[in-house]
C-alpha cells in the first residue's frame, strides 16, 4: 500500500477536475505500449540521461505509463518531482535536487538512488488540466540545465505524448461505439428474428420457448445458458433451456427462497453481478448450474405474471443494466407467442416490442443510423442521425440517402457500391467526407450492411456513421509528430538500427546510412547486423544482443568496415524494444563512430609509450619531484637499481632524510642538501651533489645527483627533475690513477737513480771512452723502450705477451733463462700498466737478488685461462729458480706492496705472494674481463 505525506505535494496534484480529466484518459495501470515507450527512449537519448519517464500524477500516487532507466511503476507522492510541473506553463528544470527547496528533502534524491537533475514538460490535456509530464533525471547536477534543442526536443516529445493519449482514447471510443452499434443491429435482428419464430410456431408452445431463448443468447453473446421458467403451483420448471442449461430441463424451484421466484413474485426484471451477493440464490445451485452472473425479467401475460427468462454467466459482471431492457424485450415476445392470449394481446406485445425497439433504436445518439429500401430510399433515421447530419426524420424518409454524401463522391456512385458491397460481402465499410444539412463537411467513418428476411432474402441496408473528424486530426498530428521523430532520427550522425529477434536489420537511419557508407536501405535491409563485425568483435556483438534479448543492455566498443570498406571504430549499444505484453520485439542498436578519438588515444599511448621507452633506456635513474612539497611522483627503474630501494612514494623534502647518503668526509647529507630541494625550495638554477650511498649488502656506491627546475607557463617552478648517476667505477679508478701515480713518481726516481748507476757502472769497467759512450747509450735506449711500455698503459689495448716481455726487458739478455708461455690475450690499458710495473718490480728484485742474479737463475713466466665464456679467469705465474736461496724480507716495502696490491687492485683479483727456498713465486688470478676492461 502506498503512503503518501500529503503535506509536502502541491494542492493542484488533487484538484477535482484535474483528477477527472486524467480519470477519462482510462490509463492508470493499463500494460506497457510501444508508442510510449519509444518516447522515452528517444527522450532519454536526446537529453543525453540514464531515466526517462512519462509521469502521471494521481490523487495517491505518481504511476509511470512508461519508463526507462528506473525500475519502479509507481510511487508515492512525497517522492514525486513530477507533481511540481502541474502548476508550470513550460517546461520544469532543476538543475541540483538537493538544492531546490522543494526537492531537497525528497526520498528518492536523500537516498537511492541519489537523483540530482530533474527536467520535465507538462502533460497538457485539451481542456488545459495537466496530467503529469514527460521528465527526464541524471544522477548528477546540470548546472547549465538543458540545451535549447534539448528543450525544444523535450516539449514536442510531450506532444507527442498527448498525441498518443488522445488518439488511444479516440480509438477506444470508435471500438465501444461500434461494438454498441454492432450489438444494437444483432439484437434487432434476433429479436425480429425471433418475433418471426413466434408468429410461425402457430401455438406450439415449445417452439415459441425455443424461439425466445435461442434469440436472446443471439441478442446476448456473453450468455453461456438461458432458460424459460414456467410457474407450477408454489414452484417454477425449468420449461425450456438452451446453452449450457439445456441439460437442466424438468428443474424445479421454490418459488420463495429462489431469485427467479423473487423476480416472478415482484414483477420487476434484474441483473445481478455476482450472485455471491444476493441472498435469493440458492447456495447449492451455484456450482451445478455454472451461475455466477445473471439477468432475469417475468413473462407476463394479462395481469398475471407466468414465469421468468433467464439469461447466466460463468463470469463476474457479464451483464448490464441495459441487458435488462433486452431480455424483458425477449420475455415480452414470450407472452406474444402463447396460444392461449388473444390476437389483440399479441399485436399489443409486438407493438410494445416495436417502441422497445424504437428507444433502443434512438438510444444510440453518437451513431446516424439509417435504415434503407433496395432502393437506396430512406425508410427510417434515428435522434443520432439527426444531431450528427442535421436533418429530420420527416424531411429524409423516401428520400435517397446519398444526400449527405459530396458531390464528388455521388459523382462516383459510391453509395451505390456501398450498397452492392453490403449484398456481396455482407457488409461495406469505408471512411470519408460527408456533407451535413447546412453544407459543411465532416469526416465519418461508416458501415453498410444488408437486411434479409428470415429466408435470406435483401429487404433493405442499415447504413451507421459516426463523426470521426476529430480523431483524423489527431491522427494527422500523430503523422506530424512521426515525420518529426523521423526527422530526428535523420538529423542524428549516429547510426540507429532495429533489429528483429535474430539481429537481422529491419531500420536504418538517414544519417546511420550517411556514416556507414550505404547507397540504399535495400543494400543492408535483412543482413545479419553481427556479420559487419570479424573475430572477437562478432562475439561481442553477439553478447551484445543476447543481453538486450534478456531485457538487459549489450554495449561493446570495436573496429567494423563500412559498406564501402573503410574501417572505423564504433561505439555500440543495443537495448530491447518491448511490445504492449512487455515482451522484447525488436531490438534498437545505435553505433556512434568514435575513429578520431580512438586515433587520438592511440597517438597519445605511443607518446607515452615512447617517453617510457626513452626513460627506460637512458644509463641514469631519473626522479619527478612536484612544487613544493618536493613530493616524488615519477621515476624510471635505473633510479632504483642505483640506490637499492624505492623512492617513489617519498612525500616531501622531510622524507629525504630516509635516503641515507653519506658527503665525502663522512658525515649525513641534510634533506635540504640534496639537489632536489635545492632547486624546488632554494631556487637554484642548478643543483649538484656527489655523494657515498649505502647498500643493502653493506658496501657504498659513489652517486652524482643534478637537479633542474621544470617551469610553467608564467615561469615559476611547477617540479624538478633529478638525474642520478653511478659513479663508483669512475671514483676508484680516480683512486687507482692516484695509485699509480704515485709509483710512477716512485718509478722515476728509480729510473733516475739506476740511470746514474748503470753510467757509473758502464764508465767504471771501461777502457776506451768511445766503447763506453756506445754501450752506455745502448743500455739507455732500452731503459726507455721499458719506460715507454709502462707509460703505455694509457692505450685501450696491447697484447699481454708483448707488455710482460717489455716490463722484462732489460733484465731479459736473450740467454733463455727467462721462459714465457701462455695463449695470445689483449688486455686494457688500466691492466697492462699494472702489470708492466708487477712484471718489472719482479724483474728488478730477480736481478738484483734472486733468479737472474746468478748465471745459473731462471725465471718462467705462464699465463693461462679457465672457466666458460661467460666466466673465464686469467691466471699469471711468476716462478724463480736455480737463483741464490730465498730468504723472506722482513719488512715490505714499496715494490712488495705495488706487487701486492697494483694488479690487483686494477683487475679486482687475488695475490698470492710467497718465498719459498728455491725461489721467489707469485701467482695473481681475476676474471679476464677484468683485465680487458679499458679504464
Amino acid at each position: 500500500m502506498l503512503v503518501t505525506d500529503l503535506a509536502t505535494i502541491p494542492p493542484v496534484v488533487l484538484d477535482a477536475s484535474r483528477l477527472a480529466a486524467l480519470d477519462a484518459y482510462t490509463i492508470l495501470d493499463t500494460p506497457p505500449e510501444k508508442g510510449f515507450d519509444d518516447i522515452v527512449h528517444l527522450a532519454r537519448k536526446v537529453c543525453d540521461v540514464p531515466v526517462a519517464l512519462v509521469s502521471l500524477v494521481a490523487g495517491d500516487r505518481q504511476w509511470f505509463k512508461a519508463r526507462v532507466g528506473f525500475e519502479p511503476c509507481q510511487t508515492t507522492l512525497d517522492q514525486s518531482v513530477c507533481a511540481h510541473v502541474l502548476g508550470q506553463p513550460d517546461l520544469l528544470v532543476i538543475p541540483d535536487l538537493s538544492l531546490d527547496v522543494r526537492t531537497r528533502d525528497n526520498p528518492l534524491v536523500t537516498g537511492a538512488p541519489f537523483l540530482r537533475f530533474y527536467a520535465g514538460a507538462p502533460l497538457r490535456a485539451a481542456n488545459g488540466e495537466h496530467l503529469g509530464s514527460l521528465c527526464v533525471i541524471d544522477v548528477v547536477p546540470r548546472p547549465k540545465g538543458l540545451t535549447e534543442d534539448q528543450a525544444e526536443s523535450l516539449r514536442a516529445l510531450a506532444g507527442q505524448v498527448m498525441a498518443q493519449l488522445e488518439l488511444r482514447r479516440s480509438l477506444a471510443e470508435r471500438d465501444a461505439m461500434l461494438d454498441q452499434q454492432r450489438a444494437t443491429v444483432v439484437q434487432r435482428e434476433a429479436l425480429l428474428a425471433t418475433q418471426a419464430g413466434v408468429a410461425a410456431a402457430g401455438g406450439r408452445l415449445d417452439d415459441v420457448l425455443a424461439a425466445v431463448v435461442d434469440g436472446a443468447l443471439r441478442a446476448l453473446p456473453q450468455a453461456e445458458g438461458g432458460v424459460v421458467e414456467m410457474r407450477e403451483g408454489e414452484e417454477l420448471v425449468y420449461r425450456f433451456g438452451a446453452g449450457n442449461l439445456a441439460r437442466h430441463a424438468g428443474l424445479r424451484l421454490p418459488l420463495v427462497g429462489s431469485l427467479a421466484g423473487a423476480c416472478l413474485l415482484s414483477g420487476r426484471a434484474t441483473v445481478v453481478g455476482d450472485v455471491l451477493d444476493d441472498p435469493n440464490v440458492k447456495r447449492d445451485l451455484i456450482e451445478r448450474l455454472a451461475l455466477r452472473s445473471c439477468v432475469v425479467a417475468p413473462i407476463v401475460r394479462g395481469d398475471d405474471t407466468i414465469g421468468v427468462l433467464k439469461l447466466q454467466s460463468s463470469c463476474v459482471g457479464a451483464f448490464t443494466e441495459r441487458d435488462v431492457e433486452i431480455v424483458g424485450l425477449f420475455a415480452g415476445t414470450v407472452s406474444s407467442g402463447l396460444a392461449q392470449v388473444g390476437e389483440a394481446e399479441a399485436r399489443r406485445s409486438v407493438r410494445a416490442g416495436e417502441d422497445r425497439y424504437r428507444a433502443v433504436f434512438n438510444s444510440a445518439i453518437d451513431y446516424a443510423i439509417i435504415v434503407m429500401d433496395l432502393d437506396g430510399l430512406v425508410d427510417d433515421w434515428n435522434e443520432g442521425a439527426t444531431r450528427i447530419l442535421g436533418w429530420e426524420p420527416a424531411e429524409m424518409v423516401r428520400r435517397p440517402a446519398d444526400v449527405f454524401f459530396t458531390p464528388e463522391d455521388r459523382a462516383d456512385g459510391i453509395a451505390a457500391r456501398e450498397m452492392q458491397a453490403a449484398l456481396d460481402q455482407g457488409r461495406g465499410i469505408d471512411e470519408r467526407w460527408h456533407l451535413r444539412k447546412d453544407g459543411s463537411r465532416f469526416w465519418a467513418n461508416g458501415e453498410m450492411m444488408a437486411l434479409r428476411d428470415e429466408a435470406g432474402t435483401a429487404i433493405g441496408f442499415l447504413k451507421i456513421l459516426r463523426d470521426r473528424t476529430e480523431q483524423r486530426d489527431a491522427a494527422a498530428k500523430l503523422q506530424s509528430s512521426e515525420a518529426f521523430l523521423r526527422s530526428v532520427l535523420d538529423s542524428s550522425a549516429d547510426c540507429i538500427k532495429v533489429l528483429d529477434l535474430d539481429a537481422r536489420i529491419e531500420f536504418m537511419s538517414e544519417g546511420g546510412m550517411r556514416v556507414m557508407e550505404v547507397n540504399a536501405f535495400d543494400g543492408v535491409a535483412g543482413k545479419d547486423w553481427t556479420g559487419f563485425w570479424e573475430g572477437s568483435g562478432r562475439a561481442e556483438a553477439k553478447a551484445a544482443v543476447e543481453a538486450a534479448l534478456g531485457s538487459g543492455v549489450g554495449r561493446f566498443a570495436g573496429p567494423a568496415c563500412t559498406m564501402k570498406g573503410t574501417l572505423r571504430w564504433w561505439d555500440v549499444q543495443v537495448t530491447p524494444i518491448h511490445d504492449a505484453d512487455g515482451a522484447v520485439s525488436k531490438l534498437l542498436a545505435v553505433s556512434r563512430d568514435v575513429t578520431a578519438s580512438r586515433k587520438a588515444e592511440e597517438a597519445l599511448l605511443a607518446s607515452e609509450a615512447s617517453q617510457r621507452s626513452i626513460l627506460e633506456t637512458v644509463p641514469v635513474g631519473i626522479l619527478f619531484a612536484e612544487a613544493p612539497s618536493g613530493r616524488i611522483v615519477g621515476g624510471n627503474a635505473r633510479i632504483e637499481e642505483i640506490l637499492g630501494h624505492p623512492v617513489l612514494h617519498s612525500p616531501g623534502v622531510a622524507a629525504y632524510e630516509d635516503w641515507r647518503a653519506i658527503h665525502a668526509d663522512s658525515s649525513p647529507v641534510d634533506p635540504t642538501d640534496y639537489p632536489l630541494a635545492r632547486v624546488i625550495q632554494g631556487g637554484e638554477a642548478r643543483a649538484e651533489l656527489q655523494v657515498r650511498y649505502p647498500q643493502r649488502d653493506g658496501t657504498e656506491t659513489w652517486i652524482d645527483i643534478v637537479a633542474v627546475p621544470v617551469l610553467g607557463p608564467d615561469g615559476s617552478v611547477t617540479g624538478a627533475v633529478a638525474a642520478v648517476s653511478d659513479i663508483d667505477a669512475r671514483k676508484r679508478a680516480e683512486e687507482q690513477r692516484d695509485l699509480l701515480n704515485g709509483e710512477l713518481s716512485h718509478r722515476m726516481k728509480n729510473l733516475l737513480a739506476m740511470v746514474q748507476a748503470i753510467a757509473a757502472n758502464t764508465l767504471r769497467g771501461a777502457t776506451d771512452i768511445e766503447v763506453a759512450k756506445e754501450v752506455l747509450a745502448d743500455r739507455l735506449i732500452t731503459l726507455g723502450k721499458a719506460h715507454d711500455l709502462l707509460l703505455g698503459g694509457a692505450a685501450e689495448h696491447a697484447a699481454m705477451e708483448a707488455v710482460i716481455r717489455g716490463a722484462v726487458g732489460l733484465q731479459d739478455d736473450g740467454s733463455g733463462r727467462v721462459h714465457y708461455g701462455g695463449p695470445a690475450v689483449e688486455i686494457g690499458g688500466k691492466a697492462s700498466l699494472a702489470l708492466a710495473l708487477m712484471i718489472h718490480e719482479l724483474a728488478t728484485n730477480a736481478a738484483k737478488y734472486g733468479a737472474l742474479s746468478t748465471p745459473r737463475g731462471r725465471v718462467d713466466i705462464a699465463w693461462t685461462l679457465s672457466g666458460g665464456d661467460d666466466a673465464r679467469t686469467l691466471a699469471i705465474s711468476w716462478h724463480e729458480s736455480g737463483g741464490v736461496p730465498v730468504i723472506a724480507p722482513s719488512r715490505k716495502g714499496f715494490g712488495t706492496r705495488l706487487i701486492e696490491r697494483g694488479l690487483v687492485g686494477a683487475v679486482d683479483g687475488k695475490v698470492v705472494l710467497s718465498y719459498p727456498a728455491d725461489g721467489v713465486r707469485c701467482v695473481v688470478e681475476a676474471p679476464l674481463a677484468n683485465f680487458q676492461d679499458a679504464l
